[in-house]
């Protein structure tokens, strides 16, 4: 079997104040990018992505739109670069959270204007119904088992669930306000290198977010999804997705259940994929792709120096194909 390269989408949480802007003010095909984004939903992305604060972006709908035009325009710097569809150099996508619609629009299977509206309408059913006593924590240093121990230890003081299987010891858990502040003083009893809160706006892919399926399953009825052009993993299931309706029954699902990130990694030994490129700010998945030793070189794109080694390695790539 050949070596596979795939392509990785961040989520909320990467974003941050002035991403982007370097490369912006590089490339023509970025600018575009932006301003096809601002007319598509009324905003200013320019403003929100080098203007807003960092505590501005963590709000979901800020955060998701502005992650999204990142990943979209460091696809397009690649795109515009080599003359090629994503799909004519990658074998594989997957996207973390609500980085599958970042997926899903580069494997041309929902359109760049589509998915901006189903970004905000995401955005806006999970705001109106995550509360003001929900929350969200992350806990680094325990295992699984441990984690659903602590979990079920605290059942009585309020919900929780993981919402991010990040790794194998690293887990993001979404709740009620009362649960989650008795599990961080019982993760650090247990030993957990990191336990702490996390300052987002929504508690999300658990079950406080039911009430958002039924709109979003109403809209994604409304929007032409159409096979991906490159193979994507579900960030739910850690399997392969291809046709519209396991697309929607993803997109619905994942409001309510956790993401498997770490189950979607520990497939890349299975397709061999051993080599991956980060699009989006920051590097955070890069860094969740080193730590889970999967056997997969991995490259970040968040800024110029990051994208022209990103091209300097897909060069290569492409010269062996």
């Amino acid at each position: 079997m050949k070596d596979k390269i795939i392509c990785l989408f961040p989520g909320q949480g990467a974003q941050y104040s002035g991403m982007c802007k370097d490369v912006y003010q590089e490339y023509a095909c970025v600018r575009h990018v932006f301003e096809m984004v601002s007319d598509y939903s009324h905003n200013n992305m320019t403003d929100m992505c080098f203007k807003s604060s960092d505590t501005e972006l963590m709000r979901s709908d800020k955060a998701s739109l502005s992650t999204f035009t990142c990943s979209m325009s460091m696809v397009a710097i690649i795109t515009d670069y080599f003359k090629r569809d994503l799909s004519d150099i990658f074998d594989f996508a997957a996207g973390h959270s609500m980085g599958q619609y970042s997926a899903l629009c580069a494997s041309d299977s929902v359109s760049l204007k589509d998915s901006v509206h189903l970004l905000q309408e995401r955005s806006i059913h999970a705001m109106q119904t995550s509360g003001n006593n929900n929350g969200m924590i992350c806990i680094i240093g325990l295992n699984r088992q441990k984690i659903d121990d602590l979990i079920r230890s605290v059942k009585n003081e309020g919900f929780a669930s993981v919402a991010n299987y990040n790794l194998h010891n690293q887990f993001v858990i979404s709740g009620e306000n009362t649960a989650l502040n008795s599990l961080l003083d019982k993760a650090k009893q247990a030993g957990a290198i990191i336990s702490k809160k996390l300052a987002v706006s929504i508690p999300a892919h658990c079950k406080l977010m039911a009430a958002t399926q039924k709109p979003m399953r109403d809209r994604l009825e409304k929007v032409l999804i159409v096979p991906p052009k490159i193979s994507l993993f579900s960030n739910e299931t850690a399997n392969i997705i291809n046709n519209p309706e396991q697309i929607k029954n993803s997109l619905v699902s994942q409001m309510c259940h956790g993401v498997n990130w770490v189950g979607v990694m520990d497939n890349f030994p299975k397709y061999n994929i051993v080599r991956a490129v980060e699009f989006g700010p920051g590097k955070v998945l890069s860094g969740l792709v080193k730590r889970a030793n999967v056997g997969c070189s991995v490259q970040p794109t968040g800024n110029i120096e990051n994208v022209k080694l990103a091209i300097k390695q897909l060069e290569n790539v492409i010269l062996q194909r």
